[in-house]
């Protein structure tokens, strides 16, 4: 599976996201570097943090290799964006069931 984002993509984040839910796709403060910014799906909640999985584990540092991620390090929902081609895109959630969310890129418009 291909990663969903890439690097040289422009995003789009939430900065008003109060509570991490789980299939969100969030940018954080990487809990190693803090000066790096990371951005991961949500894969499980905890009191205060949160785990966060890849879309491609064996490529990918995740909460496997850094543990659960303190609350307080998210700056937001990932919510959609510009790819490195000037294409549009925005991040749809695309299940009913609130503890299966999948997120899915779509394309809206080419610029």
């Amino acid at each position: 599976m291909s990663p969903l984002l890439k690097e040289g993509d422009c995003v789009f984040v939430n900065l008003t996201l109060t509570q991490p839910r789980i299939g969100a796709i969030v940018a954080f403060h990487d809990p190693e570097e803090n000066t790096r910014v990371l951005m991961k799906s949500i894969s499980s909640i905890g009191t205060g943090t949160f785990s966060v999985s890849s879309y491609q584990p064996q490529d990918a540092r995740d909460s496997r290799h850094f543990g659960s991620v303190a609350n307080n390090r998210c700056i937001g929902e990932v919510v959609g964006g510009f790819d490195r081609h000037g294409r549009f895109f925005e991040l749809i959630d695309t299940s009913s069931e609130l503890n299966s969310k999948q997120m899915t890129l779509t394309t809206e418009v080419q610029c």
